[in-house]
Formats: structure tokens, C-alpha cells, sequence
């Protein structure tokens, strides 16, 4: 995961976490976790757009989805409001029925959580 971040986005987490790790910053460790958690997010919400097949497209948010699940309650003690908005867009994009196109709902989480981590 460090390596693919670094390849696609240009920050090395691993250097910023070994940094923290390394001088006992432990709230610090935990803010680099959750980026690279958000990192890997936005990675797999880019590659939802990207892709032409609806099944890989569906695959890709719901692997955003399970990293927002551990991003939740560290956006809940940031910002509530934000985290609900995001959490609505998730659950609005994986309902039943929807035919693998979530741009509205990927843009909209894009906006709220690249607020927050950038």
C-alpha cells in the first residue's frame, strides 16, 4: 500500500510515519494512519471513475467504502456534520439497484474528505 500511494499520489507515507514512529508522536502516527487510509480511499474512488467495467467500478467504491469505515469515527470527532454527509453519499451510491455510476456521490466525498486530509 505504501508503494502504490507513493506511485500515484507522490507522498511517502512511509517516510512520514517512520518519522513519527521513530521521534514517539504518537498522534501524529495515528493523523499519517489515517491519511494513508484516505490515500487509499481516493485511489480506489479514482479508479471507479476511471474504469469502463460496471463490476470492477461497483468493487473499487466498495473498497472506498470499507476504508471510509475506518476513517468514520476519526471525521465524526473532526467534524460530524462532514461525516455524515459523506457517510449519506456512501449509502446513497451502494443502494441496490444502482447501475455502477457514482459520480455525483464519488465527487461529493472526493470534495468533503480531500477537505479534511489536504
Amino acid at each position: 500500500l505504501l508503494k502504490a500511494v507513493k506511485a500515484e499520489t507522490g507522498q511517502d507515507m512511509e517516510k512520514a510515519l517512520r518519522d513519527c514512529i521513530g521521534k514517539g508522536e504518537k498522534s501524529a502516527t495515528k493523523k499519517n494512519v489515517y491519511k494513508l487510509i484516505y490515500l487509499d480511499l481516493a485511489m480506489n474512488l479514482k479508479g471507479s471513475q476511471e474504469t469502463q467495467s460496471s463490476s470492477k467500478r461497483k468493487e473499487l467504491f466498495q473498497m472506498a467504502w470499507v476504508n471510509y469505515a475506518f476513517l468514520s469515527p476519526y471525521l465524526r470527532r473532526v467534524d460530524r456534520a462532514m461525516e455524515k454527509e459523506c457517510r449519506e453519499a456512501f449509502k446513497k451510491a451502494l443502494k441496490p439497484g444502482r447501475d455502477g455510476k457514482f459520480d455525483s456521490e464519488t465527487r461529493k466525498i472526493q470534495d468533503i474528505l480531500s477537505s479534511i486530509f489536504n
